[in-house]
């Protein structure tokens, strides 16, 4: 639609003047609404000492015939019947032809001759004003009638009534004495940290719709209009959609669905109409902010100085509103926000090695159907960096410089050379607005060395060689000893070259032929303390090292992949065609990326019963000959 809402609230001072265009995006064009109306509100429920003469105004450009001017409007009541704290302005704008409009057309306000491009707003002169601007559209045959100063009727009609309207949306303007942007969008977080910000102000007792679409401005979404009454549906308004709409649909448990963040219009047992902000907790553990009353006998305990006024309450449990409320009155308001979950608080790590961060977030959209659009990541100290389907980032270590990705499934915090806590914060979006950051807090701990194949191995299975990363568990593979066993899990480990050690962690490249006659058939690229039988022991690749028919190398890239097959015995894998040990868990001390995907084990499982050689002197005097003599006929050959 060419009319829409330009923004989600705006925080102004006192005395400032602000273009319609801030709030709404209306254009003028042959396929637009023929008829829009502009309904502004304002509630005199203010503390003690305001008077309506601190009201702003509503000025413009008139066009009669070829003359123009300037038209400057005040707000009237609205009169006890609809509000008698109430205060509006309402135009009706039409759809007319200009030649002079890029676009052929101009909304023009035939009473007043005021063109809706040049409408501007100015602040009153007293703080924590906050003014509600609501757009309407209506075809050319709608009968508005004398309602546009009524935003009430108006979204009642737009919304359960009848088909003349449709609802636009409502922007509301804050005075503030310092007033910072509002920012572009609200998150649980900012409203429940907007509403902690009133705890302690004075306020008038009959201002809690003014209170919550304060709290709901600063944060960044507008409420709708409609949320000022008790008794209508809900409707959404920008970022806030209804959770749950008791008049619509009853149900006698809404409480169970509260989360921080939200909003709740409801009439207390005894009262009238009452909105409240929920800041902690859940269900019917929530706790509230909001200007509630607390009365001993004839005393009101959180009076103000003043004697008229009262003082914002410190969070309080749900429990002293809502018990006895009707659910069908209740409407819970709830921003249209990803929410991130973890599924621990706290992990562990080695240092200089990975975890992938796709099984410890969760996101789910408030509305249904809605899929996750893209992520941000940011986190870890500065000897940290973030890996994203193999690309590496350093220096992602706050939320100005996170980075984005559409799935959480290839990203891994990879961990530097020092040991501690490494937080990673992770948020989501639906496309349209972000959900508030999630962080888990990574106990970075010393770790063992990696035993595993590099990216690309080839393991033997009945069906033919396999890429390690190919596996999966219940695949077959072929064993040194001449039988097949199945795949109980495969691993995978993360390595970010910049921050390893290259004597613990970068690859050992054995040559084809370096252990024996075909043996390894192709070259086999393994880490350091992975064992290969030779000669009637386990020699880990680092204990052989010759610097030419097997040597340490350089890894590919900025970060590389080890991969480890684990069976249900500790068995020797073919793997380029020489026997090289299959996972241990006992063995192996330091995380892969995917840990949290591996079973548990039913039972503990031995090791292999041959000598393991983790140093060179280790190593007997035959292995030593046979891999020497070896080396001489690659040189030979090369």
């Amino acid at each position: 639609m060419s009319i829409s809402l330009a923004t989600g609230a705006v925080v102004a001072t006192a005395d400032e003047t602000i273009d319609l265009a801030m709030l709404f995006a209306v254009a003028a064009t042959a396929a637009s609404p023929a008829q829009v109306v502009l309904s502004i509100l304002d509630r005199d429920v203010y503390t003690a000492g305001f008077t309506t003469a601190d009201f702003g105004t509503l000025s413009g450009t008139t066009v009669s015939g070829t003359d123009t001017g300037t038209l400057s409007l005040g707000f009237t009541a609205m009169g006890a019947t609809y509000d008698p704290d109430g205060y509006s302005i309402g135009l009706i704008f039409t759809k007319v032809a200009d030649s002079s409009s890029p676009t052929g057309y101009v909304y023009e306000d035939r009473a007043n001759g005021l063109l809706l491009s040049s409408v501007a707003f100015t602040t009153g002169s007293f703080t924590t004003d906050n003014v509600s601007f609501s757009l309407f559209t209506a075809g050319a045959t709608a009968s508005i009638g004398t309602y546009d100063a009524n935003p009430y009727v108006l979204a009642l009609n737009a919304g359960q009534y009848s088909k003349e309207l449709t609802y636009i949306g409502s922007v509301s303007v804050v005075t503030e004495p310092a007033a910072a942007p509002a920012p572009s969008q609200a998150t649980p977080d900012s409203i429940v940290a907007a509403a902690l910000s009133f705890v302690g102000q004075a306020w008038n007792p009959d201002g809690c719709w003014t209170l919550a679409s304060n709290i709901a401005a600063e944060a960044g979404a507008s409420l709708p209009v409609i949320s000022a009454l008790v008794g209508p549906d809900g409707m959404a308004n920008g970022e806030w959609i209804v959770a749950y709409n008791g008049p619509l649909a009853s149900n006698a448990n809404w409480e169970s669905i509260l989360q921080a963040g939200e909003m709740v219009v409801f009439a207390p047992v005894g009262g009238s109409g009452h909105i409240t902000t929920v800041v902690s907790g859940s269900g019917t553990s929530a706790e509230l902010v909001d200007n509630i009353v607390y009365v001993s006998g004839s005393t009101t305990l959180n009076l103000a100085p003043d004697g008229t006024d009262v003082i914002v309450a410190a969070p309080h449990p749900a429990s002293e509103e809502f018990t006895g409320v009707n659910a069908g009155e209740v409407v819970v308001y709830e921003l249209d926000a990803p929410v991130v979950t973890a599924t621990v608080t706290l992990d562990s790590v080695g240092e200089a090695a990975s975890i992938a961060l796709g099984a410890l977030y969760a996101a789910t959209n408030p509305l249904a159907g809605q899929s996750i659009a893209a992520y941000q990541v940011y986190g870890g100290d500065a000897g940290a960096s973030l890996s994203a389907s193999g690309s590496v980032t350093a220096g992602a270590t706050s939320a100005a410089s996170a980075i984005t990705v559409a799935s959480l499934a290839d990203v891994a915090l990879l961990t530097g050379a020092l040991t501690g806590t490494d937080t990673v914060e992770v948020r989501a979006s639906n496309g349209t607005y972000w959900g508030d950051w999630t962080g888990i807090v990574f106990d970075v701990t010393a770790t063992g060395d990696m035993s595993c194949f590099l990216a690309g191995t080839r393991i033997a299975t009945p069906e033919g060689e396999a890429p390690v990363e190919a596996l999966r568990p219940g695949d077959r593979v072929c064993l040194a000893e001449g039988r097949t066993a199945p795949v109980r899990w495969v691993g995978w480990h993360t390595v970010a070259r910049r921050f390893a050690d290259p004597v613990r962690a970068w690859p050992i490249r054995v040559r084809a032929g370096a252990l024996g006659a075909d043996v390894p058939r192709r070259d086999l690229l393994l880490s350091p303390c992975h064992a290969l039988l030779v000669g009637g022991v386990l020699a880990e690749a680092r204990t052989l090292l010759n610097g030419t028919t097997i040597r340490r190398e350089p890894p590919p890239g900025e970060a590389f992949v080890y991969w480890h097959v684990e069976l249900d015995m500790h068995a020797l894998l073919l793997a380029e065609g020489a026997p090289a040990e299959s996972f241990l868990d006992a063995l192996q001390e330091f995380p892969f990326d995917n840990r949290a995907t591996r079973p548990a084990p039913d039972a503990a499982v031995n090791e292999l019963p041959y000598p393991r050689c983790k140093s060179p002197r280790q190593v007997p005097r035959a292995v030593r000959v046979l891999v020497a003599a070896r080396a001489g006929g690659w040189r030979a050959a090369g």
